[in-house]
């Protein structure tokens, strides 16, 4: 059975579905800072939806995808060994856009050229003003390219307790389709990658917990 990519996280089931991607991900998962070891779960997934992505259009178009070698974008990317499992699996640098080491999201739509491939790893949780960030997030990926979004909420010594609330009312403003098309960035520009989980799997939440959305856009 083939792993969802838009989903939570399930980790007494989901790890055994990523084993090769892991392999990867556990070479560089401890060169950045400390972090919880269910992350590792949230590269791999990212790693697999590459692999999607680029087999989907291989089977649809009769060759290798046609934005496939293309710019790769890590927005928020700062900081995180993710940049370097990218250039292990797939080879080439990804240009990191954050305002920590270059530039803001909007600056960089605005100056620069549209990416085949577009990583957000648990970064919209700490965004303001959401709507517009996806907006600019939509605005990035060329047509027929990969958006991949995270959320993830997680306790840590400031605050041991995770934020459940706060993770699963913006789980189902961003990851639920009927409430997506309140936002600015729409549906009507992107679809599904893959299959989404469709199981409610309540409000509890792990000491980190984890979403993720897989969308292409259309061409």
């Amino acid at each position: 059975m083939s792993l969802p990519l838009t989903k939570c996280l399930d980790p007494e089931y989901d790890y055994a579905e990523l084993a090769e991607e892991l392999k990867v991900v556990g070479r560089w998962f401890y060169m950045a800072k400390e972090q919880h070891t269910h992350r590792r779960f949230e590269y791999a997934l990212a790693l697999r939806a590459y692999d999607t992505w680029a087999q989907r259009d291989y089977e649809y178009w009769g060759h290798a995808n046609r934005t496939h070698g293309g710019r790769v974008v890590d927005v928020g990317g700062a900081g995180s060994p993710f940049k370097h499992m990218i250039s292990e699996a797939w080879g080439g640098t990804p240009t990191i856009v954050d305002p920590e080491e270059n530039h803001t999201l909007a600056q960089h739509v605005r100056y620069a050229g549209l990416a085949s491939c577009v990583f957000c790893l648990s970064v919209l949780e700490h965004v303001d003003d959401l709507d517009q960030f996806c907006y600019h997030l939509s605005c990035l990926v060329a047509p027929g390219g990969l958006l991949f979004l995270t959320m993830d909420c997680c306790g840590c010594p400031e605050h041991p307790e995770p934020e459940a609330h706060h993770f699963h009312w913006m789980r189902k403003r961003i990851f639920t389709t009927n409430q997506r098309l309140n936002l600015a960035f729409s549906l009507k520009d992107f679809q599904l990658l893959g299959e989404a989980d469709r199981l409610y799997h309540g409000d509890h939440v792990y000491d980190y917990s984890f979403a993720s959305l897989a969308l292409v856009k259309r061409p």
